[in-house]
């Protein structure tokens, strides 16, 4: 078979970005004691962990196998450096939503396409591409029959600094303990409000499928290239409303924490940037978009 497991891609070639399953998490790296009883006992709580992993790793050999037959370089990296994304061609995640998020952080203008390893358990919202369609998607994609199109990213400063993260998806802003209240400063479009709240959600179209429409925000288009923000569980002592309590950003928007310890929180919780008092993000539309492959 063409291609290689390395750290080191080769200019030109495909970069494929697998997740770890549960399983390879927490059974084999992490060795967690509770998990490893639970398997063993096969509890209902594990019952879909060793069957996930290996539907996830059947599509991860399916990927491997078409791109020797294709005689396709590639490398696997489940967790490359910006440096070497940008020598790829082209980045196939295989996992879900999660994995192709965390790539959409590290990814410049190489294109990104998503494949869903575990369709039964995971929804897979970007990951268009399954183990049952591979054979007719992924060489129209290499062949150039298809075209990627951009999705919208966001660019984020904290105090005035480029953060490196382009979030894909969404920001919530919060205390870190999610039973404390969050007091911040919100400014948009000329007005500037103190608020105290659970937090507010910053999404992009692609993430407004997410948890922003959990909370009331409105689902926008894939492909708009547009940011919106919501505020969860307003408080106000006195009553009435918020004049800044959500909708579509113009021209950025800025949020000034009041908390000691709060975070920006970043695609999902493992990525955070802590914000103390007098922290100030701002948010607006990223200059460059993912440019996505999704059929």
């Amino acid at each position: 078979m063409t291609g290689r497991r390395t750290a080191t891609p080769s200019p030109g070639s495909v970069l494929v970005i697998p997740k770890l399953s549960v399983y390879e998490r927490f059974a084999i790296d992490r060795r967690d004691p509770r998990f490893l009883a639970r398997l063993e006992e096969r509890s209902d709580l594990v019952r879909h962990v060793l069957p996930s992993h290996a539907s996830h790793h059947a599509t991860l050999d399916a990927v491997l196998a078409l791109l020797g037959r294709l005689a396709v370089p590639f490398d696997v990296n489940h967790r490359p450096t910006r440096r070497q994304v940008a020598r790829a061609r082209l980045v196939i995640t295989v996992g879900g939503d999660g994995t192709l998020l965390d790539a959409a952080h590290w990814v410049e203008a190489t294109p990104v396409l998503g494949v869903n390893s575990n369709p039964n358990r995971s929804v897979g919202h970007f990951c268009s591409v399954t183990a049952t369609d591979l054979e007719q998607k992924l060489p129209a994609v290499l062949g150039g029959e298809v075209e990627p199109f951009p999705v919208a990213r966001m660019e984020l400063r904290l105090n005035g600094r480029m953060l490196p993260d382009r979030p894909l998806n969404d920001v919530l802003f919060a205390h870190r303990c999610p039973a404390a209240i969050s007091d911040y400063v919100l400014a948009h479009a000329g007005v500037e409000e103190w608020q105290k709240s659970s937090g507010v959600w910053f999404a992009t179209a692609a993430g407004s499928t997410g948890a922003i429409k959990a909370a009331g925000g409105q689902v926008r288009p894939l492909r708009e290239q547009s940011l919106q923000y919501l505020v969860r569980e307003p408080f106000r002592s006195e009553g009435g409303a918020y004049r800044l309590s959500g909708g579509l950003i113009v021209d950025g928007i800025s949020l000034t924490s009041r908390v000691f310890d709060g975070a920006a929180f970043v695609d999902g919780h493992r990525l955070q940037h802590r914000m103390g008092f007098g922290d100030r993000l701002d948010i607006r539309l990223a200059d460059e978009p993912l440019n996505l492959f999704h059929f």
